[in-house]
């Protein structure tokens, strides 16, 4: 999606223009759905990334990694997930478990620092997950 190319953008020069993202989010919001892993996964570290609060963006975006099988989102991306949402102190407790979930199916794959940053995630969000 173009949008989440462009919020990407953005985020990646540390341009926060408020108007910019609240309207990336009020256009996002109509199309969510035809959003794919690759730009979910993108508008959200966006919008991490610069620290805009957009509460109904990051919640529709939370229900789509939640309700997507977890395969369609690589364990990396997962602990980039994990991240942003404890980076943005939008704490939303099914999403955490789902990412938890999958990624005790695929710790293999994680390096020692996405293991150190998936813990730092967690304990940001006091968020338990026991199997």
């Amino acid at each position: 999606q173009e949008k989440a190319m462009m919020a990407l953008a953005y985020s990646r020069i540390n341009y926060s223009f408020p108007y910019l993202f609240n309207e990336i989010a009020s256009r996002s919001l109509h199309q969510i759905e035809q959003f794919g892993p690759l730009d979910t996964f993108n508008m959200i570290i966006a919008y991490a990334k610069v620290g805009h609060k957009s509460e109904q963006l990051m919640q529709a975006l939370a229900e789509k990694v939640i309700h997507q099988p977890s395969h369609h989102f690589s364990p990396q991306m997962l602990v980039g997930i994990a991240w942003a949402y404890a980076n943005t102190a939008h704490h939303t407790r099914p999403l955490f478990h789902a990412i938890a979930k999958s990624l005790l199916d695929n710790i293999h794959k994680l390096t020692a620092n996405e293991i150190a940053s998936v813990a730092w995630s967690y304990a940001s969000v006091n968020c338990n997950h026991y199997g």
